[in-house]
């Protein structure tokens, strides 16, 4: 069973881990424009020519976190933001949806809590957990979350053979929920 990762140093790591296996999936980097929230803003990507990354550390006032956004690349267009997936360095906030966790053997994956947002009717985490729990592909497992069960959706396991792949699925899963509710 997956445990979540609770101390600074191997949340750190993972998200380390994480950023080197998105460096070698989505290898260019360049700027592109990126909209979120009715606004847009030119920031630097990592791309592979489909999917985007960008990444960022948010400081207090705000919730310390890192914010890891990602959508598909328009060239020549902004492109917007289709799914964060943000993670605090260290302990638990269970606001904030991204989470590192380590299977018994080891094992370091990436899960999402399915709180999705986009500033929309229709789109929020009840919706798009009950449209996601109906697909047939769907990857969501239990995490003991600090001795409390969740039901969370696996981004992407930190290995390199499947970690692409995994990532990319979840990413059009997001997109296909967020077109569908519009």
């Amino acid at each position: 069973m997956f445990r979540t990762i609770t101390l600074s140093d191997e949340i750190e790591a993972a998200q380390r881990t994480f950023q080197e296996l998105l460096k070698r999936s989505l290898p260019e980097r360049r700027p592109h424009t990126v909209g979120f929230q009715g606004r847009s803003r030119e920031v630097e990507v990592q791309t592979n020519g489909d999917l985007w990354y960008t990444h960022r550390i948010v400081e207090p006032p705000d919730t310390l976190k890192h914010w890891n956004a990602f959508g598909r690349l328009r060239p020549g267009s902004s492109s917007n933001i289709i799914v964060e997936v943000n993670i605090v360095p260290s302990g638990i906030n269970r606001r904030i949806a991204g989470v590192f966790a380590k299977e018994d053997d080891g094992a370091v994956a990436l899960f999402h809590r399915g709180r999705i947002g986009g500033g929309r009717k229709g789109i929020g985490p009840g919706a798009f957990l009950s449209w996601y729990d109906s697909r047939p592909n769907n990857r969501r497992l239990g995490v003991d979350d600090d001795s409390r069960p969740l039901r969370a959706i696996l981004v992407a396991p930190l290995h390199e053979a499947d970690f692409y792949p995994s990532l990319r699925h979840f990413v059009l899963e997001v997109q296909a929920f967020k077109e569908q509710a519009a």
